[in-house]
């Protein structure tokens, strides 16, 4: 029991210290933006918010102002202008950089309530959320991109081809039954070469996909990057303390120095847990951008097949008569091998992806 109540006492302590060094922090710098209430007549304000070493931050704002007038605007590090707010004002938004200007005017006319703006250094759970939309994004746009109206419409000409073999193979009026055939692989060249005429632009949406892809993967590294940085620099302050603690020290001292330790040591393994699901993450990154393309490539041979068998059911097509030896060859190609391959090659990849998606969906980082 008095161990319990220790710890509660040791975590007390070192969420008081996370509080006044937080408070002592934002007396050294402006994280807060409020006009007064109501705001007065023909006011220009500017005022930088910021938080030292934050590398995103998420600001609010929050207010009312004259719609057709009045109004606030945000600016990044760089001086771009991020967002402007007139009228009713209520939203939550990040920002590259450790700080924002805040810019608020108001006419010489009607005033309102007015406006604040609060800012915080966004959070990795927050930061490490965004990532995994993006990569569930990026994986959809390459599945969905080609695959599905590919082969809807190969199955859908095949299967007419198919209906109209077998009645020709029953028919006795062969001339009419040639005639449509003839048709058929006209109209089955048309689509697969429409198909396979947007090859280019295809491929390009994927390329787009696995460079938005390459960036989580640095963007990741880069949090791991910080995430071991950090822990060390605790690590090493945990040393440290020990080497104090064993050089001697009054009790007093003594008993800060230990608070310190624990804090310490209990502040490495928090993050030490935060690397680890960074880590899992680029791993599955990685081995998920191996997957997609592959899959891609795969695509890729099914868009040139369907060029080739449109060259193929063309000159089918031109030919002036179709006797028995002719539609066996119908039959032939009715049934192409390289087809139904490439074709259960992509559906086998897509299920692989489908889970590889589940498995992202359900990582969580708090």
């Amino acid at each position: 029991m008095s161990r319990r109540i220790g710890t509660s006492i040791l975590l007390f302590c070192c969420a008081l210290l996370s509080a006044i060094t937080a408070h002592a922090q934002q007396a050294d710098q402006q994280t807060h933006f409020e006009t007064s209430k109501p705001y007065q007549d023909n006011q220009q304000i500017t005022q930088t918010l910021q938080i030292t070493g934050a590398e995103e931050l998420t600001v609010t704002v929050q207010g009312v102002t004259e719609k057709c007038c009045d109004y606030l605007r945000i600016f990044d590090n760089a001086g771009r202008q991020v967002r402007e707010f007139r009228g009713t004002i209520r939203e939550t938004f990040t920002v590259k950089g450790n700080a924002i200007k805040v810019f608020f005017f108001s006419d010489g006319r009607t005033t309102d309530q007015g406006v604040i703006v609060d800012i915080a250094e966004r959070s990795l759970a927050s930061i490490f959320q965004q990532l995994k939309a993006d990569l569930l994004s990026a994986t959809r746009i390459i599945m969905e991109t080609g695959t599905q109206p590919a082969f809807t419409e190969i199955q859908k000409q095949l299967n007419s081809v198919k209906a109209l073999y077998t009645e020709a193979n029953r028919s006795q009026e062969i001339n009419v039954i040639i005639m449509r055939v003839t048709l058929q692989l006209q109209a089955i060249a048309r689509v697969y070469r429409d198909i396979a005429s947007n090859r280019l632009t295809l491929l390009q949406q994927h390329q787009q996909q696995f460079e938005n892809i390459e960036t989580l993967k640095e963007e990741t590294q880069k949090r791991i990057q910080k995430l071991t940085q950090n822990k060390q620099r605790y690590l090493n302050l945990f040393t440290e303390t020990q080497q104090k603690i064993s050089s001697g020290v009054g009790d007093v001292e003594k008993q800060k120095l230990q608070f310190s330790l624990e804090g310490y040591k209990n502040i490495a393994q928090s993050m030490h847990v935060q690397q680890s699901i960074w880590e899992s993450f680029y791993r599955a990154q990685v081995e998920l951008e191996t997957a997609l393309k592959a899959h891609s490539r795969k695509i890729e041979v099914l868009l040139y097949l369907l060029d080739i068998n449109a060259k193929i059911y063309e000159q089918a097509a031109n030919t002036a008569s179709l006797r028995q030896s002719t539609m066996i060859n119908l039959n032939d190609m009715i049934n192409l091998e390289e087809f139904r391959r490439v074709m259960k090659d992509i559906a086998d990849s897509e299920q692989v992806l489908q889970d590889w998606l589940a498995r992202i969906e359900q990582t969580n980082f708090k």
